[in-house]
This record gives C-alpha cells, structure tokens and sequence, in this order.
C-alpha cells in the first residue's frame, strides 16, 4: 500500500521506518552509518523510502545526539580579499567530499576571539582559522570544547596545529630571482615588524647575496596599502629597479602607484609578490608572485581537524613555489 501523508506534515523517522518495514533504529543507523551494520538490501530499502517521502534528517537533532554538528566553521579576516576567497573555496570544497557544510565568518566587525566563542556555542564540528588571533586570546583555544586548525598563521599556537605556507624561504626565493635577473637590490612593501617572516626572508636573502639593504615601506595587506607605500618609496628619491610585495593585494596597489608615476612596470620597475591569488594573473602586467599550495593547505588542515591524530601539535610549513609573468625583467638602468 503507498504511503499517505496529510498535507504539509513534515516527514518522519517513523514514516520511513513504516515504509521501508524497519524499525526506527535501522533507519538511523543507515543514514548514520552506524554505530550498528545494516545489510545491503535493507539500507536499500530505507533509501528508497527517504527518497518517496522527501525525508530530511533534522540536523538539530543530530547535533544534540552526536554532541557536534556536521559544519565546519571557517574564520577569515577580510572575505573580499581574493587571496582568502580562494582558499574558502578550497576549504569549502574538500570539506563537501567528506560529508561536512562551511560556515564562513569574516572578522571586518568582529574579532577572531568573538568568533571562536560563538562557534563553539553552534557545537560545530571544528574551527579552521585564517584569521589571526590576538596573543593575549591564544589561551581560549584550549577552554573551549572545539578542536581548532590554525591556517596561514607560521605562528604555532600553542599544544594546537598550525597549517602554513613558508613564507620566510618564499621571500628568500622571491628576492634570489630578482638578484639573478640582475638587480642590484630589492625594496619591500608590506609589514615591517622583525618578526614577520616574509620582511624576515627578504632582509636575509639580500645579506646572504652580498646585496645592498633595499628601500622599504610599511604597507597594509591591501590595495590601498600597496598605493600609499609604493607613493613612499617613490617620494624617498630615485625609483627601486626591483620591489618585493608581501601579498598580491600590495602588489596591485604598487602597480596603480608606479602607472600614476608614469613607471613602466617591468621596464623601469621589476615586482614580485606574494600569495599567487587569482588577481596577479589577471593585472597587467601580469604580476610574477610565490605560490601558496591553498587547496593542498586546505586539504591537510581539514583532515587534521576532523582526524585530530592526522598531525601532531605544531606547525607545519609547505613549500611555496615561483610563477613567473611580465613583472619581473632584467633593469634597464
């Protein structure tokens, strides 16, 4: 006998039961996967029922019995970088071929910490972290229930797992390749903190090559910010033949700068930049930047989270690699 249900009743777990001939428990274990085997021709039979009846699993429900929900949350600093987009989109990808969904939080409004506690509070499967948490918060990774991936950050968090690209060997390589074209020396764009690796990579690799200190300017990772420190480095005297930026978005931003300058870009001036997001290969000139393996990162850090013996605590780097394009040329001068 078909199965008869009044109109706009939400189905059941008790419809699909009575439909397939199983009891409830069954169904849950064929949807779940367990924890109890179901045999090939009665999971079949509860498929076909869940298919007639347009079952949909209360996801509220399953959260509470399993203790998590199968979302994954994803916190990233600035949602309208295309660098971060891309790797939200790597995350959200290999997260969909193991059965989980993404939450996205951008932290432009609130801090990374405010969003760790809320995720916490939805009882999501786990938090990967693009951006950065503030030092004096690190302690909240360990006092909340989630498990947490640190991602794009060489910082290791403590007893935690930290997912990154080495960006202080990609600056070194950055800057060998402008050497090796011939240029005397390199000026940086981006942040000048000692610590930072990529200013960290540059500032060595022009040691250990015997080259002169390039000019440098504290650049903000964005457009804006690689407009008004090229404007610096240009205001400071006689143009740099080469510049190092530490992220595409600086990168851009120089590019606009020397353009207004009326500085042809390779001609006058070579760039190198950092990230390899999909913005460097559509500016113009083509910008030659240091790839970060993001769907490889992505892949790592995600099973990481939700196998938590995949990786040991610490941090663990990945090898960028070099893309070169029409920024970069031998000087003219």
């Amino acid at each position: 006998m078909k199965e008869v249900l009044q109109p706009n009743r939400t189905v059941t777990r008790a419809d699909v039961a009575r439909l397939a001939g199983v009891s409830t428990a069954v169904v849950s274990y064929t949807l779940n996967g367990g924890p109890r085997p179901v045999a090939p021709g009665t999971a079949a039979k509860v498929l076909d029922a869940v298919a007639k009846l347009g079952y949909q699993p209360n996801a509220a429900a399953q959260t509470l019995s399993r203790g998590t929900s199968q979302v994954i949350g994803l916190i990233i600093p600035d949602i309208g970088n295309p660098f971060f987009g891309a790797f939200a989109s790597a995350i959200e990808s290999a997260a969909r071929s193991q059965g989980f969904d993404v939450m996205i939080c951008s932290t432009h409004s609130n801090s990374t910490a405010y969003y760790v506690r809320h995720l916490d509070s939805l009882r999501v499967h786990g938090i990967l972290m693009l951006a950065i948490l503030d030092p004096r918060d690190e302690p909240l990774v360990h006092k909340v229930s989630t498990r947490i991936v640190q991602l794009n950050d060489p910082r290791p968090v403590a007893g935690g797992v930290s997912v990154a690209a080495d960006l202080y060997n990609g600056a070194r390589d950055a800057v060998r390749h402008l050497i090796a074209l011939g240029h005397q020396t390199v000026a940086f764009l981006g942040d000048l903190d000692d610590g930072e690796p990529r200013h960290a990579g540059w500032r060595d690799a022009l040691r250990e090559l015997g080259a002169a200190p390039g000019p440098s300017a504290h650049a903000p990772f964005s457009r804006e910010g690689g407009v008004a420190g090229m404007k610096e480095l240009l205001l400071a005297g006689e143009p740099p033949t080469a510049v190092f930026a530490s992220s595409d978005m600086i990168a851009i931003g120089a590019l606009r700068a020397l353009h207004e300058a009326k500085i042809r870009v390779p001609e006058d001036v070579s760039i190198v930049s950092f990230d390899d997001s999909p913005e460097s290969a559509f500016a113009f000139p083509g910008i030659t930047a240091m790839r970060q393996p993001i769907e490889k990162m992505a892949q790592e850090a995600l099973t990481a989270l939700i196998n938590p013996r995949h990786l040991r605590p610490g941090l663990h780097l990945h090898p960028t690699t070099l893309v070169e394009r029409q920024s970069t040329a031998p000087p003219a001068r």
